[in-house]
């Protein structure tokens, strides 16, 4: 019986076990012979709704305690399937993380390649002004020559700032001037290393269920 209908039962039963316990006080006021049939005809009612009563409440109650460990069982289903998922995204980051690797190493190498180029055209320009009719050294032609003006500056930073270099969800917080803290390593070092960390730590949430 659906839980819906239990409780439709339930509640006509206890209907019925009212109007009952009314007549019964009725037929008291009524009635001079204790063993009157109709007195017993509504006493036999009155056990029979009474033990319908109790039926219906203890199905009622077995329903909800099913319902409960049938709930408890759904979410640790969908746990359990939280967790595979997790972890799957955790391992296929990692070769994300090495594309990403790589794709730095390439703005590097083309960096030294920049750096190169510019000196050369520094030591061009350098030789030009040396012997020019101009007072004193133009600092900043000869920073436009080396390729790190303040004009190369502010266009780096917005080149990284569109990209959201830094500020989409990897943040950085350290003077990327300064040698960073600890050994090097690369991001797919670092997303090879979370993976385990995650099988560790989502294993142990896996295993603690709270139920508010």
């Amino acid at each position: 019986m659906a839980e819906n209908q239990i409780a439709g039962a339930l509640s006509a039963a206890r209907v019925e076990l009212n109007d009952l316990q009314r007549k019964s006080v009725l037929l008291a006021g009524t009635l001079n012979d204790p063993d009157d049939p109709a007195w017993a005809e509504v006493d036999q009612g009155i056990t029979e709704a009474t033990a319908k009563i109790r039926r219906l409440t203890a199905m009622q109650s077995a329903g909800k305690v099913y319902a409960a460990e049938a709930a408890v069982a759904a979410l640790q289903d969908r746990r359990q399937a939280a967790f595979g998922k997790a972890m799957e995204i955790a391992r296929e980051r990692v070769a994300l993380a090495s594309k990403i690797d790589k794709a730095i190493a390439a703005v590097g190498t083309l960096l030294d390649e920049w750096d190169a180029t510019s000196a050369e055209c520094h030591r061009h320009a350098a030789f030009l002004h040396s012997s020019d009719a101009q007072p004193g050294w133009q600092e900043a032609m000869l920073g436009a020559a080396r390729g790190n003006s303040y004009r190369f500056s502010v266009a780096l930073h917005w080149a990284l700032f569109r990209a959201g270099i830094g500020r989409k969800c990897i943040y950085l917080e350290q003077d990327l001037h300064r040698r960073q803290i600890g050994d090097p390593s690369s991001l797919t070092d670092a997303a090879t290393y979370v993976v385990g960390q995650l099988d560790v730590l989502l294993q142990r949430s896996l295993e603690t269920l709270k139920v508010q």
